[in-house]
């Protein structure tokens, strides 16, 4: 509820004066209140074998789950809509999505790294959480179909310890 003062206009009813605020001062303060709508979120995380890699106990794609996860509880506690994408369920702002979308990534992980084609809700985010090391003329026509679309987005980037500091020394063969 956001109360501003201004001069009251002939389209303003007067219900919508906020008298307590307007008898304190000399102005007359109307109510103004922000329409809120929910967002329609969705998740993409990568598949690809590259995300199955770990240096330590935690690979990149369970890394990536738990982000997706955390976030869309988040975001579901502020009254989102949330869902995985490429899924049949639609975004829902309910405790069950999350249950759904953890059992989707536990236990259905697919061996695909770049997001199909797929319609979004226009005015929709997309949240793609990749290390992005595919073809980046791949990764670059994908962003580009779903930025066409009218999608908003975040990239979330996950790299393993290890790519990041790249322990080796000596002859290593990566294969």
């Amino acid at each position: 509820l956001l109360t501003n003062p201004r001069i009251l206009i002939l389209d303003d009813s007067t219900s919508a004066i906020d008298w307590r605020q307007s008898a304190k001062s000399q102005h007359l303060f109307v109510r103004e209140r922000e329409w809120d709508a929910a967002q329609s979120i969705w998740f993409w995380r990568d598949g690809s074998q590259g995300m199955r890699f770990a240096s330590g106990g935690v690979n990149k794609m369970e890394r990536a789950s738990l982000i997706a996860l955390a976030l869309a509880a988040l975001l579901v506690k502020g009254g989102e809509r949330v869902a995985l994408f490429g899924e049949p369920e639609p975004p829902s702002s309910s405790r069950l999505a999350l249950k759904r979308m953890a059992h989707r990534l536990e236990v259905k992980p697919r061996d695909v790294d770049l997001p199909p084609e797929g319609a979004i809700t226009r005015n929709g985010h997309f949240v793609w959480l990749s290390d992005f090391l595919s073809p980046l003329d791949d990764i670059e026509a994908t962003m580009r179909r779903l930025s066409l679309n009218g999608v908003g987005g975040s990239l979330v980037q996950i790299i393993d310890p290890a790519e990041e500091d790249f322990p080796y020394s000596g002859r290593t063969r990566f294969e």
